[in-house]
């Protein structure tokens, strides 16, 4: 900051240092070490420089975070003088007419005046005096380095001018200006915070189509480096909505998104933009009703939302404020029309300050309220204990990023009112002081569109809610409760039990962030309507049954009850239904009653259900076990209790087809792979599915399955509720009203293969050995054959059961994939080690190899087993004669070495 001192010592500048201002001790501290107060440190100077004729720049300098320099630059020509500091501070007021950007370094300016010193202790007094307003003359000094996003703890409170500066108050009220000023503005507002203060938005205002501040150009802040900028998305109300005056800006604390918005010239009427920062676009949400504005032109203020994401529009006229909330569902819900009011509810109107530019809530209760250089703040939820918070700012707008904890009051309309103009006003106070207030309209029953809230409350204080008659209502026609709802800072939520009653108290808890309280009303009757429905033969296809005999009769347990109509008896209507009212004395009456239904020929019982809905939503269900009268126990005022009976037209007779599959040898059918049907003699055959029961005229039937390749029927059972029926020819005889299930049994069959042994010629060899290999698990694993050759078939014991030599039949194989190898080549053979492969299947279950395995001959003298003399016997021979012969030659020419 800079400011020229003006007097008899000459024109001196005073400049502080951009860091942390400091508290009032530490910088008392500070002057003492200086050697005193700085009137006595000036006056000191100011006697050091009347007897020089001309004195070179002197500086003083302070170890610390503040830091005072004095340059003389005039001779003095006064005795030592008092110095006594006052904030010339620049006020502008936002109201439907900006007033003149002031340019250029927004800070407040100090303009210290001289007065005669003459006692140093009345120097003191008189600093001491001006301690007490000392921390709002330091102000306008910037915060550390670094320190540039906003802080969102309860307590501070951020203050915008209109040249762009944002300004941080302390707890204490400690100004501070927060970031530098944007550039090149002069009608800045609608400054929003967002969740955590890491989004910080605001706009500049200008006039558009001759109408004043009638549109906003959207700036942002950055965080990080304390600078403006903007994000060239803007709106023109002539041209989006409807024209309005823009005054009011916010940070959605649930989805981020910057809201904008400000009254129409009467103030009757507020619209709302959403800025998305994502798409950087601007859309019209619509606009709320806000009665009680002024034609004056007068009407300001600004709006703020909670962590939920309701929204919080306040409007000041003159010095009375009203606060007009949206519920989150119905901001989210808005879609820019202009035919309907979002839905909105709104506050008592109090008495506060005037002016009004700027609101702000904190988490610990507070609502801080701006007008032009002054903030105040406010014991919520009523308003009360206002106190100066500072007035040391420059302010257009306030915004914060902390929470207020919000009370809200529903009413629930159950089950209809007594006469059409029926209504209910609820009420919310402290104490004696109205909060807020809402009466219903209409006929609409469940949750009604008129609440009080949510309004920004306190915690641990108590309130007091209630309903009364509006209307035509008569509250003794009506039985009433109310149950309240916390939801806590951590997001648990807990339902209080509901109180019978038209009157309660609430109290938030240090751990609440929201409290709903809802009334329940609904008239001092129980209502039971009956139900009933039939069904085809099948059980499907409901609908409505006229002119069916139903019953209820009521017995009062406490107090006591009656029925309208008295008849315990009544024929269903065209819708199905049949109803009674039953009419208490009072809430705490009970009673039990009876439900039952008359039975009718060709029909059954199918299912029945009742189900009693209490005035808090409670929901408690009885399943009905047939037509005979059931009691349902406990039934009090505002009770719902609505049954059903569904009954299904009685077929003559039913038939139930099953199918049994067993595959044993690997085979992939399922029981949905046979086709099953049940032909009656005189008309077409009926398709089933296995496990399929339908209903069926009593008569003969065949009954049939499709043949499925490799599985062959087994078993054809039938039964009628637990006897065994006969089937004669696959046919059976089901008479009137029979239950009859019939059961297919299939089996998969098992697969064979064949092949032969030959040789080079075709000749059949005997003697062979094979291994067969099959699928894995199966009993066709592992086979290993011998060649069988016997006189018959019955003959061969093992797996071959083919007695001729060199033929092969290998039965009762598993279905899938087999390989078969010679293990044993026949005698004088070579062994083939050729793997032959082959699978059985349903299309082929018994498997020919087309083509006979043959062998060649070995290389050594080994006699064939085909029955027949071959050449190798001769050269085996004739080789035996040939190795005696030359044996006898070599022992005679032996003998007649020895005898010569």
């Amino acid at each position: 900051m800079k400011s020229d001192f003006v007097g008899g010592v000459g024109s001196m500048h005073v400049s502080r240092s951009t860091a942390r201002p400091q508290t009032v001790a530490q910088r008392r501290a500070k002057r003492r070490r200086l050697g005193g107060r700085p009137a006595s440190l000036i006056a000191a100077l100011a006697l050091m420089c009347s007897s020089a004729v001309a004195l070179a720049p002197a500086s003083l300098a302070e170890d610390g975070d503040d830091s005072v320099s004095v340059t003389q630059e005039a001779t003095p020509t006064s005795t030592p003088t008092k110095v006594t500091e006052s904030v010339e501070s620049v006020e502008p007021t936002e109201s439907a007419e900006p007033t003149e950007s002031e340019g250029g370094d927004s800070s407040p300016v100090i303009t210290p005046t001289l007065t005669e010193q003459t006692d140093t202790a009345a120097a003191e007094a008189s600093d001491d005096e001006s301690d007490s307003s000392e921390q709002s003359h330091m102000a306008a000094e910037p915060l550390d380095a670094g320190v540039q996003a906003p802080v969102c703890t309860a307590g501070y409170v951020y203050a915008l001018s209109a040249n762009g500066q944002m300004q941080q108050v302390g707890p204490n009220g400690s100004v501070t200006n927060l970031g530098s000023a944007a550039p090149r503005v002069s009608s800045f507002n609608g400054l929003g915070i967002g969740s955590g203060g890491d989004s910080v938005y605001a706009y500049e205002r200008s006039t558009s189509s001759g109408k004043s501040v009638s549109s906003a150009a959207v700036w942002k802040y950055d965080t990080a480096t304390g600078t403006w900028s903007s994000t060239r998305a803007s709106v023109n109300s002539n041209n989006s909505g409807g024209t309005i005056q823009f005054v009011a800006g916010a940070v959605s604390l649930d989805n981020g998104r910057f809201y904008l918005g400000g009254f129409s010239s009467n103030g009757n009427l507020f619209r709302i933009w959403e800025y998305n920062p994502s798409t950087n676009g601007i859309t019209y949400k619509g606009y709320i009703n806000t009665p009680g504005g002024s034609s004056r032109g007068t009407n300001n203020g600004d709006m703020a939302f909670d962590s939920a994401g309701n929204l919080f529009i306040v409007r000041g006229v003159d010095n009375q404020t009203t606060v007009f909330t949206i519920t989150k569902s119905d901001l989210d819900a808005a879609n820019g029309s202009d035919r309907t009011p979002i839905t909105s509810s709104q506050s008592a109107t109090v008495s506060t300050t005037s002016n009004v530019n700027g609101v702000a809530f904190d988490a610990s209760g507070k609502a801080y309220l701006g007008a032009s250089s002054a903030i105040e703040s406010f014991n919520m939820p009523n308003w009360t204990g206002k106190q100066t918070f500072t007035t040391d700012v420059s302010s257009t707008d306030l915004a914060s990023c902390s929470s207020p904890p919000t009370i809200e009051i529903e009413k629930e309309v159950i089950g209809g009112r007594v006469n059409s103009g029926d209504q209910f006003k609820l009420e919310l106070k402290q104490g004696n002081a109205l909060i807020g207030n809402a009466t219903t309209t209409g006929s609409a029953i469940g949750v009604q569109e008129q609440r009080i809230g949510p309004l920004p409350t306190v915690r641990n204080v108590e309130l007091s809610f209630s309903e009364s008659a509006a209307g035509t209502t008569d509250m003794r026609n009506y039985a009433s409760a109310y149950q309240c709802t916390v939801t806590h800072l951590d997001g648990t939520v807990q339902n209080l039990n509901q109180v019978n009653g038209t009157s309660g108290t609430i109290t938030i808890p240090t751990t609440g962030e929201a409290v709903k309280c809802v009334f329940r009303n609904s008239p001092l009757t129980a209502r039971v309507t009956i139900h009933k429905d039939v069904t085809d033969q099948e059980g499907k296809n409901p609908v409505a049954k006229q002119g069916w005999t139903v019953g209820e009769s009521a017995t009062a347990t406490t107090g006591t009850v009656t029925s309208s109509p008295a008849s315990t008896t009544q024929q269903t209507d065209v819708d199905g239904n049949a109803s009674w009212n039953l009419n208490f004395s009072k809430y705490t009456d009970r009673a039990t009653i009876k439900v039952s239904e008359a039975t009718q020929d060709d029909y059954e019982f199918q299912s029945g259900q009742c189900t009693v809905t209490g005035l808090d939503g409670a929901v408690k269900t009885t399943e009905l076990e047939g037509p005979d009268s059931t009691d349902l126990k406990g039934i009090a005022p505002g009770d719902q209790v609505d049954c059903s009976y569904v009954n299904r037209l009685q077929p003559s007779a039913t038939l139930t087809l099953v199918k049994e599959v067993n595959n044993k040898h690997g085979g992939p059918a399922g029981v949905n792979d046979f086709n099953l049907a049940a032909t009656p003699s005189d008309d077409e055959a009926i398709s089933f599915k296995s496990g399929e029961k339908q209903d069926v005229d009593p008569g003969t039937y065949a009954l049939s399955e499709a043949d499925l390749d490799g599985y062959k029927q087994t078993s054809l059972t039938c039964e009628a509720d637990g006897e065994e029926l006969n089937v004669t020819d696959g046919s059976i005889k089901i008479a009137k009203s029979q239950n009859v299930t019939c059961t297919f049994v299939n089996e998969d069959q098992p697969g064979s293969v064949v092949w032969n042994k030959v040789d080079e010629n075709g000749k059949a060899l005997a003697g062979s050995e094979w291994k067969i290999t099959g699928p894995e698990g199966s009993e066709s694993a592992e086979i290993k054959v011998e060649d069988c050759v016997a006189d018959n078939a019955s003959a061969c014991t093992g797996d071959d059961k083919d007695p001729v030599a060199g033929a092969f039949k290998i039965n009762n194989l598993a279905w899938g994939r087999h390989t078969v190898v010679e293990t044993k080549a026949p005698a004088g053979y070579k062994l083939s080690t050729t793997v032959h492969e082959f699978t059985i299947s349903a299309k082929d279950l018994d498997y020919k190899f087309a083509d006979a395995f043959v062998n060649e001959p070995s290389d050594g003298p080994v006699l064939p087993l085909t029955g027949g003399i071959g050449s190798d016997f001769y050269l085996i021979a004739g080789g035996g004669i040939l190795l005696l012969g030359a044996g006898a030659t070599a022992y005679a020419i032996k003998r007649r070495k020895a005898t010569s």
